[in-house]
């Protein structure tokens, strides 16, 4: 699947960011669908407290630039890890925040409406480049700290709505 989400450039951009829509294996996803969601987060992500590559002014467009997002037709199926998945988020240059590059690829669960998907928990990944503002030697290491008040978890939530 990760083959899938390789990008070859932005033009053909959808979004403000310049995100690419990808409804090849599922279209419950439209356009302006993607849209609202891209500037529902934006609006919102500037109030997530103790990470500043989310909250910084003008911080997480950027790091949308060329992500390609694409919806799948279940709202889970089992990742390469063998873990069953709601959502799967491919940063531009991988897990790291070393020669970090836009980009990258986001699959996201069937849902009724992007408000009870996967994306926005997605893309705080792409932004954060896969590296969660606190470390931990926790099992889930890619979430850690998101319990926080103010954190990520406080993002997705407000935005469920």
């Amino acid at each position: 699947m990760v083959a899938a989400l390789a990008m070859t450039g932005c033009s053909g951009a959808d979004t403000v960011c310049g995100q690419i829509l990808d409804n090849s294996r599922a279209d419950w996803l439209t356009v302006s669908d993607l849209q609202e969601a891209e500037t529902a987060f934006l609006g919102a992500v500037r109030l997530v407290v103790g990470d500043d590559r989310l909250s910084a002014e003008g911080a997480a467009c950027p790091w949308l630039k060329g992500v390609k997002v694409m919806p799948m037709p279940t709202k889970y199926w089992i990742d390469s890890a063998g873990r069953t998945v709601y959502g799967e988020a491919y940063p531009g240059d991988g897990w790291s925040l070393t020669n970090r590059v836009p980009g990258g690829g986001v699959m996201i669960g069937a849902d009724s409406s992007w408000r009870t998907s996967s994306i926005v928990h997605e893309w705080i990944h792409i932004v954060q480049g896969g590296v969660p503002a606190a470390p931990c030697k926790a099992t889930d290491e890619a979430h850690c700290g998101w319990e926080r008040p103010g954190g990520e978890y406080a993002l997705i939530d407000a935005l469920s709505r």
